[in-house]
């Protein structure tokens, strides 16, 4: 994830110019990364390690009853 954040920054700071990017920039960065092709290995990346995660909370939550 801190990779994804790190990237909508660089690009934003690219696009703008700005050291600070403003919560529209995040907005604006969010949705194309959501739907660019260069972008889509790593949203599948996220995707996977995110379910894992949920994963295995569910069972070590379970295994702790």
């Amino acid at each position: 994830m801190f990779r994804t954040l790190f990237r909508f920054r660089r690009r934003s700071v690219d696009q703008t110019g700005r050291m600070f990017p403003s919560t529209g920039n995040f907005i604006t960065q969010a949705k194309y990364w959501l739907s660019s092709a260069e972008d889509r290995t790593e949203r599948h990346i996220l995707l996977a390690l995110t379910i894992a995660l949920i994963a295995l909370n569910i069972l070590f939550f379970i295994s702790a009853r």
